[in-house]
């Protein structure tokens, strides 16, 4: 847990340092606030990009166990429908 911490911590301090950056260069107040949208609108895809394939990571295992168990449940499900 501490390494997920850390590494958030690491991402956010980019990202913050990356406005910082942009807002103190020496540029018109209107290519600033553009090239901050631009840079929120990447950080933001990123983020969500690396949620869904953590979610997908997660999820897979479950699925597969949902899945095996669905089929070990129909088996004595068919050996009583044979039996009786």
């Amino acid at each position: 847990m501490k390494a997920s911490k850390a590494l958030l911590s690491i991402v956010v301090g980019a990202a913050v340092g990356a406005v910082l950056g942009v807002l103190f260069a020496p540029d018109k107040g209107s290519n600033s606030r553009r090239k901050i949208a631009r840079k929120s609108e990447d950080f933001v895809g990123d983020i969500q990009e690396r949620a869904n394939h953590l979610a997908d990571a997660v999820k897979s295992p479950f699925l597969a166990e949902i899945h095996e168990g669905n089929g070990k449940a129909i088996q004595p499900k068919a050996k009583y429908t044979e039996l009786k």
